[in-house]
Order: structure tokens, then sequence, then C-alpha cells
């Protein structure tokens, strides 16, 4: 089984156990862009951990369903077996 990711950071509307806003949406959307096996962060993601030692792959510029514009996201290489 290989699973889609989706990565964002942002603040969230929490009721109960539940978790709303655009940036839930966010996370859903740049997950929905990614292959099996692949994990997407958004450019947030992307400057939130500048400097740090992960090895970014293809910058994709996309339409997010619900969102406008176009949106910035970047393939995690995190596999090296990955072609």
């Amino acid at each position: 089984m290989k699973v889609r990711i989706g990565l964002h950071s942002g603040e969230v509307i929490k009721e109960g156990e539940d978790f709303f806003g655009r940036n839930v949406i966010m996370a859903a959307r740049v997950a929905s862009q990614a292959r099996g096996g692949e994990i997407l962060a958004s450019g947030v993601v992307k400057a939130l951990v500048a400097g740090s030692d992960i090895t970014w792959g293809e910058l994709r510029t996309v339409e997010l369903k619900g969102l406008s514009g176009d949106h910035e996201i970047w393939a995690v290489e995190w596999d090296s077996q990955q072609s």
C-alpha cells in the first residue's frame, strides 16, 4: 500500500475531536496532488524548515479546489529508491 501525504502548517479551528478551517483544507488539497508513496509540502512548510537537511524535489504550481490562485507545492525526497 502506498499512501499520499500532504503537509501544510497554520492555525485551525478545533471543536471536540474535529479540526476545521482553511489550513485543514489546504493540507487535504496538497495531499490530493500527491501520487502513491509521495510526500508533498506547501511553501509554508518549506519556509518553516529552511536550513534543515530535507531534500526538496520538484516544484509544482497548481490550482487547489476551493482555494483561489495558484499554489506552490514541493515534493519531499524521502526514499533513496525513488526514481
